[in-house]
C-alpha cells in the first residue's frame, strides 16, 4: 500500500511537470500568433525557436490555454468537484484541553458531511495512511496553546495540498451572546467568499470551498437549507461566520448567529499530506521581513493611500478624557504622552513651545484613542480607523544633542509625535 501511494504521487508529480511546461509552449505559441496577426516585434528567444515555428502551422485548430486554465484541468480537486461529497476527519493534537475537544465538536458540526476522532496516542502517518484506506478526502487537524485554540492543518488526501493557518479570537457557541443554542442544523450550508481577488486568494478559496459538499450533487438527493457559511478577506484575515436565515417577507431575511466565530490567518500552503514535510512550499508567509505585515497576499491592493512621515499632534483633552485626566490641566494641544508629564513640567513645555510648533502640521488633527500609552493603536480619522505609532521626530533628537538644559532635555525625550500609517480609502 505505502509503495503504490508513492507511486502515484510519483506519477502525479510527473503529469503536473508535462502540463505545466506544455501550458507555457502554449503560451509562447499564442504570443507568436498574436505577433505574425498584428506585426508587432516579438521577443528574441520566441522569434528563434524553429521547432515553435515548426509545429505552429499544426496547432492553429487547437484554443490556446494559459497557464492557469491548464493547471485547473488536472489539479487536486479536479476529478470529483461537485460531483461526490467530501469526506473529512476532524481531529486534535495529543492531549486535548476540554475546550480544544469543545471546539473540535464544533467544527465537526460546520462541516456537514465530517467526522471526528479522538486522537488518543496515533502518530500522524497512521492517520494519514488510515483515512486513505477508508476514501477520506481532508483532514483537519486543531492545535491549542494552554487551551486557546491557536492552528489550524487542512491537508488534501491523497497528494495534497496543505494549508496552515493560525487561529485568532475563536469564540465558541456557549460565548456568543444571542447565539442559537440546542441542535445545529446539518444541512448543506450556501457559501460565500469575499474579499480574495489574488491568485493566492484564489487558490485559499478553492481549498475552503471543497470542505463542504455540492448543494445540488448528481449522485444524491439534495439536501439545501437555511445554512450560510461567510469567509470574508480582512487585510489577509479570514472572518470566518456561521449564521442561519429566516425569510421574513417577500424581499428580506433575519440572520441569526451560530458560531463558531473565529479569525483565520494562513501562513503556509505545501505540496504533499500532514506527514510528508518534504513537499514543496507554493506559498509562505515571510514574517521576518520589515514589510510582510503590511502586505496584503489575498487582496489586490485598490484604493489605497500610504501616508509616511506624517507627524500628527493630537489634542490632550481628548486623551484626558480617556484616562480620566482633568480636563483643566490637559486643555493645551500636545504630543502623544504629554499627558503623562506633571505640571511643572507642562508648565516648562509652554514656555519652550517653539520645541513643537515648528514641525507641527499645518491643521491640526484631533484623533480619538483607544490606548494611548501603547506603542501601536488604532484610533479614529475622519470617522475611519487606521494605525498609529509613537514615534520620536527625528529633529527633536536633534535638539537634544546640542548641549541644552538638562529639563529641556528630559522634556524633549518625553515628547512624542504620532505617526499616520495607513488610511483606508472609500471605496475599498
Amino acid at each position: 500500500m505505502i509503495r503504490k501511494q508513492a507511486r502515484q504521487r510519483r506519477d502525479y508529480l510527473y503529469r503536473k511537470a508535462l502540463i505545466l511546461k506544455e501550458a507555457e509552449t502554449t503560451e509562447k505559441r499564442a504570443q507568436l500568433r498574436s505577433a505574425l496577426a498584428s506585426g508587432k516585434p516579438i521577443d528574441p528567444e520566441i522569434a528563434k525557436n524553429k521547432a515553435l515555428r515548426k509545429d505552429y502551422q499544426y496547432d492553429e485548430s487547437r484554443p490556446d490555454r494559459t497557464v492557469d486554465e491548464e493547471m485547473d484541468l488536472d489539479d487536486e480537486y479536479s476529478q470529483l468537484s461537485g460531483i461526490s461529497e467530501p469526506r473529512l476527519l476532524v481531529t486534535t493534537s495529543r492531549d486535548p484541553s476540554s475546550r480544544l475537544s469543545a471546539f473540535s465538536k464544533e467544527i465537526r458540526l460546520l462541516f456537514p458531511t465530517s467526522v471526528r476522532l479522538n486522537r488518543g496516542n496515533l502518530i500522524l502517518p497512521d492517520i494519514v495512511q488510515s483515512s486513505k484506506s477508508n476514501g477520506l478526502t481532508d483532514i483537519v487537524l486543531l492545535h491549542e496553546h494552554r487551551g486557546v485554540p491557536t492552528a489550524m492543518t487542512i491537508s488534501h488526501l491523497p497528494h495534497g495540498p496543505t494549508l496552515s493557518m493560525s487561529l485568532h479570537n475563536v469564540v465558541l457557541r456557549a460565548d456568543i451572546p444571542g447565539s442559537i443554542r440546542g441542535s445545529v442544523s446539518e444541512a448543506f450550508p450556501r457559501l460565500i467568499f469575499e474579499g480574495f481577488k489574488s491568485r493566492l486568494g484564489q487558490r485559499i478559496v478553492k481549498i475552503l470551498k471543497h470542505l463542504f459538499p455540492p448543494l445540488d450533487p448528481p449522485t444524491t438527493k439534495a439536501k439545501v437549507g437555511s445554512r450560510v457559511v461567510t469567509f470574508v478577506n480582512n487585510e489577509d484575515s479570514i472572518e470566518v461566520r456561521h449564521h442561519v436565515f429566516v425569510r421574513t417577507s417577500y424581499d428580506s431575511v433575519e440572520l441569526a448567529e451560530v458560531g463558531p466565530r473565529m479569525t483565520m490567518r494562513p501562513f503556509e500552503i505545501r505540496g504533499g499530506t500532514l506527514e510528508n514535510k518534504d513537499g514543496d512550499v507554493e506559498w509562505h508567509l515571510t514574517q521576518y521581513t520589515r514589510t510582510g505585515r503590511k502586505k496584503e497576499y489575498l487582496l489586490r491592493r485598490r484604493c489605497r493611500e500610504r501616508s509616511w512621515g506624517k507627524y500628527i499632534t493630537i489634542s490632550a483633552q481628548k486623551i484626558g478624557s480617556l484616562r480620566g485626566r482633568n480636563a483643566a490641566t490637559t486643555n493645551r494641544t500636545c504630543a502623544g504622552q504629554a499627558t503623562s508629564m506633571d505640571v511643572r513640567r507642562r508648565e516648562s513645555w509652554q514656555r519652550h513651545s517653539w520645541d513643537y510648533t515648528k514641525w507641527k502640521m499645518k491643521n491640526d488633527v484631533e484623533l480619538k484613542i483607544s490606548k494611548p500609552e501603547r506603542r501601536s493603536f488604532l484610533a479614529a480619522y475622519n470617522g475611519k480607523m487606521v494605525e498609529c505609532r509613537k514615534q520620536r521626530h527625528p529633529k527633536l533628537q536633534e535638539k537634544t544633542s546640542q548641549g541644552r538644559q538638562k529639563s529641556i532635555k528630559m522634556l524633549l525625550n518625553n515628547m512624542y509625535y504620532i505617526r499616520l500609517v495607513a488610511i483606508s480609502v472609500a471605496g475599498r
